[in-house]
């Protein structure tokens, strides 16, 4: 790599450090994340034997436990994880991009990935999201390889794609939807593609997943009977997933008219764009549209909800990556309408994108009332609790257990209200409990039992109460 492209590609990483270190520590560690620190901080043992009831495959855990082991479990430190592998992200798209656009998509390519609100908001996340995407912009690199170049790609680029396909199996269940695609664009490249050396893919793959496949039937089953807590796909959510992945509406409707504008006034030149990357266009088209419009499918009309933005948002890349090759074509309005295109997004970015969670503050302001007995409503609302309140305990491998001891109540049934019956004075913590527990009157029996005293709201509609007995 020469050393223009070393120096670009230095910049844009320092650029993507600078841009993400607000969001690592400004931001509470709340939501999922508790979840994948808690569990993750604990013996692999323990952490297998979760995923047989958890719908997570085991990759970004076991090395977010490592991780834990060598850094702990500050904010600073799990999510540094995340944006290691964003920073290790940006050498790929450049890659992508420089072999098979030019030099200026590159540049665009980064920059779009860099000043995406998705990337820099759940990409860094202590959860699973930036390895997806890291993974797959890989397997999208050596597809490309396979399906584009003129010489006969070698035996390795095929069991690449089986390991990082494994890759992706082991790092998210979105995985089938992908697999779905990559059997779509050798359907539709046939004449492209080395038949024989497809089936080390297929050998590599089967035989790194084959023994989690009975986990993830386990898993699939479990979805079909009790469903999942995402909510049935709408037809509006199609467009409105493009403006997100796009930061808003505004961009995306930028680039429509710019899109407009192109055809009208170079029509030729789009044109023969089209038929020179045809083969490229293609390629990302199926790679986008059909984990895009298959989850959307089954979420509707299958009855298993997955039409996720956290879950979609690493189909960015094919889409982003079609962007540039608009904006590649030589020429000075194709120029302007790059630069234009870049600006208005990056003015969209949300460098200070909220979490809209404020669990530190709230377990804060349950240390200042000085009541010994709390009640946490829903139960799994505990993780992130004590992940502010005792850090200590957090750590224990007995959490629940431990809980109680220390007058720390997680409302699981009414066995949990009955050992209340005895308490003077009580805070209860109301982490959204009707979201999740829409029909349950548990909340009620409190308020009929005991005297509200003070109450105090934080981000997200959690309600902190302070009770005494009547």
């Amino acid at each position: 790599m020469e050393r223009k492209s070393l120096l670009l590609i230095f910049a844009l990483v320092l650029l993507k450090i600078v841009v993400s270190i607000p969001f690592l520590t400004s931001q509470p560690i709340d939501l999922d994340e508790p979840f994948s620190i808690y569990h993750a901080q604990k013996s692999l043992p323990h952490l297998f034997s979760i995923f047989k009831t958890e719908n997570n495959p085991p990759l970004h855990f076991i090395l977010l436990h490592f991780w834990e082991q060598l850094f702990g479990i500050g904010a600073l430190s799990v999510r540094s994880l995340s944006l290691l592998f964003s920073l290790l992200t940006i050498p790929i798209l450049w890659k992508i991009a420089s072999e098979f656009i030019n030099l200026k998509a590159a540049i665009l390519l980064c920059l779009l990935f860099i000043f995406s609100d998705y990337h820099h908001y759940h990409g860094l996340e202590a959860r699973t999201y930036s390895l997806l995407v890291f993974e797959y912009s890989l397997l999208l690199y050596f597809l490309l390889k396979i399906v584009l170049t003129s010489s006969k790609p070698r035996a390795i680029h095929y069991i690449t794609v089986g390991f990082l396909n494994a890759l992706l199996f082991y790092t998210h269940y979105i995985f089938p939807f992908i697999l779905v695609s990559e059997i779509a664009l050798i359907l539709v490249f046939y004449n492209r593609i080395d038949w024989r050396k497809t089936g080390l893919t297929a050998v590599v793959f089967i035989v790194l997943c084959l023994p989690w496949i009975p986990v993830l039937l386990t898993r699939v089953n479990s979805v079909n009977t009790s469903g999942t807590w995402v909510s049935i796909a709408q037809f509006s959510e199609l467009y409105g997933f493009i403006n997100k992945f796009f930061n808003d509406r505004w961009v995306f409707l930028t680039l429509i008219i710019i899109l407009i504008s192109l055809f009208l006034f170079s029509k030729q030149k789009i044109v023969f764009l089209f038929n020179e990357k045809k083969q490229l266009i293609t390629t990302l088209a199926l790679l986008f549209f059909i984990p895009f419009l298959g989850a959307f499918i089954l979420s509707r009309f299958g009855g298993i909800s997955l039409f996720l933005d956290r879950y979609l948002f690493f189909l960015t890349i094919p889409l982003f990556i079609l962007c540039v090759i608009i904006f590649s074509q030589k020429g000075n309005v194709f120029k302007y309408s790059a630069i234009i295109f870049i600006l208005i997004f990056i003015l969209r970015f949300d460098l200070k994108i909220d979490n809209h969670r404020d669990g530190n503050k709230l377990a804060e302001y349950v240390k200042s009332t000085g009541v010994k007995t709390i009640v946490i409503a829903p139960d799994y609302y505990d993780l992130t609790f004590m992940y502010h309140y005792n850090q200590e305990l957090f750590k224990d491998d007995y959490l629940r257990l431990n809980e109680l001891k220390n007058g720390i109540y997680p409302l699981i049934n009414q066995q949990t209200l009955e050992q209340l019956e005895s308490k003077k004075e009580l805070v209860l913590i109301d982490a959204d409990y009707s979201f999740s527990h829409p029909t349950d009157t548990s909340l009620e029996w409190i308020k009929r039992n005991f005297t509200l005293n003070s109450q105090r709201i934080f981000k997200g509609n959690y309600t902190v109460s302070v009770y005494s007995k009547k």
